[in-house]
């Protein structure tokens, strides 16, 4: 620990360390300097000193339960202008909240009142001092919540009582420090049994408002104190500011995003828990018997963090899944014991267990007398998880078949099983499963024989002490591989067994990364969007991650290493890092980063690369467009329907260009296998596109759809349309992106909203389902709907027609704000040559309020033609009209519709317009809020060819009552500008025309792009492109796809 000095009365710079006395008290603080912060993170822990208390009786005497003293801490550095704030939320105690403990259900946690002594004019913690016979909770971290600009701590008690300081003793507690590292002394106010066990208070913020200097930052925190009743306190803290640190580097390329999810974690999982569509932390604490979660955002922050206690055992292992098939999450928890603890959803966040701050389990069941690692995963194939547990004491591989877990199948393990993964090793569909066994310096390999029978083979390990273990395609050859760790000081490494063509291993050929540091955990996921799945490696003893990549052959090699965690000082008096405490490696999608275990941080960073998903490689067409100013990679990965990788390849997309394929160019035959799908990883996120399904005879296009994203995953949506009748059909496609099994519940609904029936789906690690309506639900109705609930983010979409004439939709979320919806096409009535439109409007209420919704149509010219205000959308309610019969129309007529939702919150749906009499053409578009101001449109095929005169045309709907400027530009294959012009869509006004008679001169191109960009004071608009030939054999209409606006 450094040396912390203090003078009474005077300010001194002494050993690096800065003392502030403040009346009868002190504050201690230490002078950090040639510190790092990220300038462009929305949440870091800052490298702030620890800030320590030092009170004597002419502190606070009056403070009491009946009027505490608020203490604040201000960390931003513009007096009260909010600039700084932090991004995290702690503590939830408001100015009335009961003391000494909240009656209502806030969140405050006690803070350690510590003796100190004077040694040698330095304060430092006295473990010979006699206890401090306070309350545990005299001292609390009362608030803290992020966005605030401050944090306060409360003290519940006089300070009448406390030593003087003159016989060189002082009462004093410490803020800004890492969880589990404070109270040092068994003689605080907690006990011998509090060592220790304070949580962190480090202090994490969001400065990307901040004005950074350009050489050095002397960051400032201020202090004052109130009463919780109002009013300042007549002891004031002076000086009123201190220097937390000086920071000289900033960063400005990584910009990690770090968050508080726990204190220690025992163990930790991730899963959408409020199926937003963004993974969710889960933690378990043994020594405090606390359940953990903080929900994800999309800036890769974590937020909301809350707890329950667990009274009647020490968690130490914890796995989150839907077990019961009712869309929601379970979660199961095994004790010291090896006891496992079930709690459904309700038994968590329902409102017993918020009221209580305590969870109580459904079921139980003995799964293993030394727990070492769990898992869950349908082993036999009948759709429900079974409980896979690992034994050290027993040295077994323990499996419980679900639903009710009562049958136990037990399994011989090496000595001491202490990680588990499972995998396909043989390419025979079915999970197999292997171990590593620390002691015994073996893994065990279990192939599942089917129907769930597991035989199995030891295999002495080419390393000591396998910690943990992982699977992945490496090599992408349809087998799963195994990486394993190797924690001893004579083998510290990582080791690649791949899977022979009959699943075995042979470990004496297996490839070896070595380190300096002592490997202590492994995960494989693919980090640099190219060829197979990469390692990242965490350490027990080293700060940063290490990354090694896979070359196409499946070889790994060390490439650099991952510096998420910041180097904050957890822990002043041993002075660990928070970079060097038990870092667990994460990944996912986009992402990655570690967790200190021991903190309950976890830090994420972004790694710049997309993830897309086709709904197929049979039939299909795409675009991808580069609006980079880089070349990008695209690697394109064939999949089968259980998740197997069948082939793959790499193309490098130049800056500006376009990359139009199909598939069977790029993968092979294979894609014209209607079981199989695509996955591509784009090395830059700027890269953005379409697909389009065709007849598979002449490649005319029947529609398409955006390529869809990691980031449009949802683990909760909508499908509004059902096409069953008139010899059509509807199909749903669910594609699993995630490291995981996904369980996956679709629901059919009916008109008024009552669930008719569900069907229950699993999806391996990257496997896809096919699901035919007519078939999964018979009886099913046009004037029915689905919803789909998972328990891991899912792709999914609808598409539904007949062979001729097929239509492509994209989920839609449930329960949440559309905004004001607009249709961007409405066709009506006979335009001559024997076609005769007709559109359809389709709405889905996915709230549980209902209200009366009014329809608006406009033409193109922005008049209004009519409206219809009784469309009587109940709760959780499907409606279908008939635009033309809905308005009364006749004649012709072409233009869009305005929906007045009147307050409705979670109302989605579309409009289906074609031929209304031979049925030889129909296309659908969604129902869409104006929020972008750029878009792509992703392919121009204008002209004839191979005697199809095919035609690309496009709409732009102003919804605004003011004027905007629309500049249309189009651009070659090559990336090079075409020609640019500029619109002016009068209010309300909608433009439609072909491409050419908006630019003369895209006339016999196929190939290219169009970017559409609004500049106006209201820039948001509405875009499609529409496709077909001149004789309307065909017609598909795509959204535009928005594109991030070039500043």
């Amino acid at each position: 620990m450094g040396r912390i000095r203090t003078l009474l009365m005077a300010l001194a710079v002494c050993l690096g360390f800065t003392a502030i006395c403040s009346g009868y008290g002190q504050i201690l603080v230490e002078e950090r300097e040639n510190q790092k912060l990220y300038i462009n993170s929305p949440s870091q822990i800052l490298p702030s000193t620890q800030i320590t208390f030092l009170l004597d009786p002419d502190s606070f005497p009056e403070a009491s339960p009946a009027n505490p003293v608020l203490i604040k801490i201000h960390i931003t550095q513009v007096t009260k202008a909010d600039r700084e704030v932090l991004s995290q939320t702690l503590a939830t105690g408001t100015t009335e909240t009961t003391s000494p403990l909240p009656s209502y259900g806030e969140v405050v946690f006690p803070l350690a009142v510590v003796p100190f002594r004077l040694y040698d004019d330095l304060w430092l913690p006295d473990p010979g001092a006699v206890p401090t016979p306070l309350i545990p909770d005299t001292v609390q971290l009362f608030r803290y919540v992020a966005g605030e600009s401050e944090f306060w701590i409360r003290l519940n008690e006089s300070t009448a009582a406390w030593p003087t300081g003159l016989e060189g003793v002082r009462w004093g507690f410490t803020v800004a420090l890492g969880g589990g590292v404070w109270p040092p002394n068994a003689n605080s106010n907690w006990g011998a049994a509090g060592r220790y066990q304070q949580q962190s208070t480090l202090v994490v913020a969001d400065l990307r408002q901040h004005s950074f200097p350009p050489v050095v930052d002397d960051y400032l925190f201020w202090v004052e104190s109130v009463y919780q009743s109002g009013g300042y306190t007549p002891t004031y803290l002076f000086p009123g500011s201190f220097i937390a640190f000086s920071a000289t580097t900033f960063e400005t390329l990584e910009a990690p995003a770090t968050s508080v999810v726990g204190t220690e974690l025992t163990d930790v999982t991730v899963a959408d828990l409020n199926q937003d569509g963004y993974d969710d932390v889960c933690s378990v604490d043994r020594s405090r018997r606390r359940l953990y979660w903080s929900f994800g955002t999309a800036d890769d922050t974590f937020v909301d963090l809350d707890w329950l206690w667990l009274p009647e055992f020490e968690p130490v292992r914890l796995d989150v899944t839907d077990t019961d098939g009712d869309g929601r999450l379970d979660f199961f928890i095994v004790d010291s014991d090896g006891v496992v603890h079930i709690y459904d959803y309700w038994s968590v966040f329902g409102q017993k267990a918020q009221d209580t701050r305590m969870a109580w389990s459904a079921f139980s069941f003995k799964a293993a007398a030394v727990p070492g690692d769990t898992a869950l995963h349908d082993l036999n194939g009948d759709g429900s998880s079974d409980y896979l547990v690992t034994d050290q004491a027993n040295n077994t591989l323990n499996v419980y078949i679900g639903s009710d877990f009562g049958s136990q199948q037990v399994y011989p393990t090496g000595t001491q099983p202490v990680a588990m993964a499972v995998g396909d090793f043989n390419g025979y569909a079915e999970p197999d499963v292997a171990t590593a066994n620390r002691s015994g310096h073996s893994v065990s390999v279990f192939w599942n024989t089917g129907g769930g029978s597991l035989t199995s083979l030891d295999y002495a390990a080419n390393g000591k002490a396998p910690v943990d273990i992982d699977t992945g395609d490496f090599d992408r050859d349809g087998r799963t591989d195994l990486v394993v760790a190797y924690a001893d000081n004579s083998t510290k490494s990582i080791s690649l067994w791949k899977a022979q063509t009959d699943g075995t291993f042979v470990p004496a050929s297996a490839q070896k990364v070595f380190f300096q540091g002592n490997p202590s955990a492994v995960l494989a996921e693919n980090i640099d969007a190219q060829n197979g799945a990469d390692a990242i490696v965490g350490f027990a003893n080293f700060h940063k991650l290490a990354v090694c990549v896979s070359d196409a052959a499946g070889a790994l090699a060390y490439a650099y290493n991952l510096d998420t965690l910041a180097d904050v000082v957890v822990d002043p008096i041993s002075g660990v890092l928070l970079s060097e405490d038990s870092i667990l490696s994460i990944a996912g999608g986009t992402a990655a980063g570690g967790i200190s275990t021991r903190e309950g941080a976890a830090s994420i960073a972004s790694q710049g690369y997309d993830v897309v998903h086709f709904p197929r490689s049979a039939n299909i067409s795409f675009s991808l467009v580069n609006l980079g100013t880089e070349p990008a990679l695209a690697n394109f990965e064939l999949y089968d329907d259980s998740g197997a990788v069948k082939s793959f390849t790499t193309q490098s997309i130049d800056p500006r260009t376009q990359f139009p394929r199909y598939f069977g160019d790029l993968l092979g035959p294979e894609t014209a296998n209607t079981q199989r799908w695509v996955r591509t990883f784009l090395t830059h996120s700027d890269l953005t596109g379409i697909w389009l399904l065709n007849n598979g005879t002449n490649l005319t296009y029947l529609d398409g759809g955006k390529i869809q994203s990691i980031t449009d995953a949802r683990s909760e949506f909508v499908l509004p349309v059902v096409d069953v009748t008139g010899g059509h059909y509807t199909q749903l496609y669910l594609e699993n992106p995630q490291q995981g099994q996904a369980h996956v519940t679709v629901r059919r609904h009916n008109a008024a909203g009552v669930q008719q029936a569900s069907h229950t789906v699993l999806l391996n690690k990257r496997g896809r389902a096919i699901l035919d309506l007519a078939g999964v639900f018979p009886g099913i109705a046009d004037s029915d709907y689905l919803t789909v609930q998972s328990d891991l983010a899912i792709i999914g979409g609808e598409i539904f027609g007949d062979a001729e004439t097929v239509s492509v939709l994209e989920p839609f979320p449930i329960g949440e704000d559309q905004g004001t919806l607009f249709s961007g096409h409405v066709a009506h009535g006979d335009f001559g040559g024997g076609i005769v439109y007709d559109t359809w409007l389709t709405l889905v209420n996915t709230s549980d309020i209902g209200a009366n919704v009014e329809a608006i149509l406009y033409d193109n010219d922005g008049e209004y033609l009519d409206s219809f205000a009784a469309i009587n959308l109940g709760p959780r309610s499907k409606v279908v009209y008939n635009v033309g019969t809905m308005m009364g129309l006749s004649g012709t007529v072409t233009g869009y519709l305005k929906l007045d939702l009147k307050g409705l919150t979670g109302v989605v749906g579309c409009v289906t317009f074609g031929d209304a009499t031979a049925g030889a053409f129909r296309s659908v578009l969604p129902l869409q809020s104006p929020r972008h101001r750029r878009f792509i449109l992703g392919h121009i095929a204008n002209g004839t060819l191979d005697e199809i005169p095919f035609f690309t045309g496009l709409a732009v709907v102003n919804p605004y009552t003011t004027t905007q400027s629309v500049f249309l530009s189009a651009y070659d294959q090559n990336g090079v500008l075409l020609d640019t012009v500029k619109l002016f869509l009068q209010p309300n006004r909608r433009a439609i025309a072909m491409v050419d008679q908006v630019i003369p001169g895209l006339i016999n191109i196929f190939g290219g792009y169009l970017v559409v960009e609004c500049d106006s004071i209201h820039p948001e608009f509405i875009v499609f492109e529409l496709f077909g030939d001149t004789g309307l054999n065909f017609l598909s209409a795509v959204p535009a796809v928005p594109a991030v606006p070039i500043e």
